[in-house]
């Protein structure tokens, strides 16, 4: 699961560019003449510098990610004449080949691959060639996959959720003030997408709230998040949604009495908007189309990865036909980053 940070990290550049104009503004606002000269010249010179460095960062960008984009795009290209090789021609089977290639090392420059954002370079449109690297998360490795759907004219999209973050643990033997807020936030902030938990919570929110009712009961609940934190793949297909999650090799099953809800046997997921669009897009799509059997998905999935480890020799053979190629998108990504 991928956990998005919020606190912005900033680069040289970016600390130098910030300096330089709060002391420009700082020699504006300054009443003391005689400083306000030297912290003038100051800021004019950081603020060229910052100027300087973004310059170069744009010559940067400019030389190599037209370079990168054919690259990525070539090998989409050949990545899809797997899938023809194997006569895999629905979402499951595009989904399992991926993850069965992704986690095998067979799209890395170093045959492994490990969930990190160090030194990733996030470039739209072509976020998913982090993953050459070796390593990316979930929005790195949804997007290549998405990339090599289209390519294929599936209908599919990158689709925002809040992942569950934490469990809420229940062994009360006395009114217990904290674990009594905890509930009733839960039920108030939650119960127009969880009617399920937020019903039986309301249950156990009385219980809590009766003094002289002993409760020794242990309840996992997993709180959403009020932003989203994790992205999966959405696949249209005929008449049905699928929902793969190839960061966390899951399913989801679209809750058709809310649609603002994704669910598996382990997590429900809020749903907060497909890439480029708004909610109430994906709801006016989703609303159409049918969740697939559970027990087909399973089954496909496992044999479409035995089929995979039966002709480990026809993947070998595409990491050694492109590896030359990933290291080169490696390298032209650390020179971007």
């Amino acid at each position: 699961m991928e956990k998005f940070n919020n606190i912005k990290k900033f680069k040289l550049d970016e600390i130098i560019g910030l300096s330089g104009y709060s002391l420009l503004f700082t020699s504006i606002a300054s009443r003391d003449s005689s400083y306000a000269p030297y912290l003038s010249y100051t800021s004019c010179s950081l603020i060229v510098l910052y100027a300087l460095l973004n310059l170069n960062e744009h010559m940067k960008f400019k030389k190599y990610v037209p370079k990168i984009k054919d690259e990525y795009n070539d090998i989409i290209k050949k990545y899809n004449k797997l899938n023809k090789i194997f006569n895999f021609n629905n979402p499951v089977e595009a989904y399992a080949m991926y993850t069965y290639m992704l986690y095998n090392g067979y799209l890395s420059c170093n045959k492994k691959f490990n969930y990190s954002t160090k030194d990733v370079c996030d470039i739209s449109d072509i976020m998913g060639c982090n993953i050459f690297l070796g390593r990316g998360v979930c929005r790195h490795i949804s997007s290549f996959f998405n990339d090599t759907l289209k390519d294929a004219y599936f209908d599919s999209d990158i689709l925002s959720v809040s992942f569950p973050e934490g469990k809420l643990k229940i062994n009360k033997t006395k009114f217990d003030p904290v674990l009594d807020k905890k509930c009733a936030n839960f039920v108030l902030k939650y119960k127009n997408i969880d009617s399920k938990n937020s019903s039986f919570m309301s249950d156990l929110l009385c219980k809590c709230r009766n003094k002289d009712e002993s409760l020794e009961y242990t309840y996992d609940l997993s709180y959403p998040l009020v932003h989203p934190n994790h992205v999966i793949n959405e696949v249209y297909k005929d008449d049905e949604i699928y929902l793969l999650d190839p960061t966390n090799l899951s399913f989801y099953f679209l809750d058709m009495d809310n649609l603002q809800s994704v669910f598996n046997d382990d997590y429900r997921l809020v749903v907060y908007h497909s890439l480029g669009k708004t909610l109430d897009d994906f709801k006016d799509k989703a609303v159409n189309y049918y969740n697939p059997n559970k027990k087909f998905l399973d089954i496909t999935y496992k044999r479409t990865h035995e089929t995979c480890d039966r002709n480990k020799d026809i993947f070998e053979k595409f990491y050694n036909d492109n590896k030359d190629e990933y290291h080169d998108i490696a390298k032209k990504l650390t020179r971007v980053i």
